[in-house]
């Protein structure tokens, strides 16, 4: 309940970074059913780190297309209407880029790869999914 909300803000953390954190960890340790379900658990809606971390877990158990739904074209606000951060924008691109190209929906991807390496174009892997993208498009010179 919301003792556990203020415990957690008593400790400068808040529920969806605690969240967060148990989800990360149980991905780490190869415990991807067990991500799904907490994320599932608490809701991710309007929580884009959230949703980024089940879509992770469920890329990990070979569930694509599942990880796919839940990455809409633009990344979601949060549930005050605050858009996310660039980088999270950028993360958010870049994994559904990788699952359109999962799905063989190259225009859709390389669409998603653009504008990920447009918000963070210091990221070096973001430019290399865009290359291997236009590497499997037979488009060999933009591959390179």
């Amino acid at each position: 309940g919301g003792g556990g909300h203020e415990a957690l803000a008593a400790l400068g953390v808040t529920f969806s970074e605690a969240v967060g954190q148990a989800a990360a960890a149980l991905v780490r340790d190869g415990r991807f059913e067990e991500a799904v379900g907490l994320l599932a658990q608490v809701g991710t809606v309007g929580r884009a780190e959230l949703i980024l971390l089940q879509a992770d877990a469920l890329l990990c158990l070979e569930r694509p297309a599942e990880a796919l739904r839940l990455l809409p074209p633009a990344p979601p606000a949060d549930e005050d209407g605050v858009a996310v951060p660039p980088r999270t924008a950028a993360r958010w691109y870049n994994n559904r880029g990788c699952l359109l190209v999962c799905a063989s929906l190259l225009a859709e991807a390389e669409a998603a790869l653009l504008r990920a390496v447009e918000l963070a174009p210091d990221e070096a892997e973001y430019r290399f999914n865009l290359s291997l993208l236009h590497w499997r498009a037979g488009e060999r010179r933009q591959a390179c």
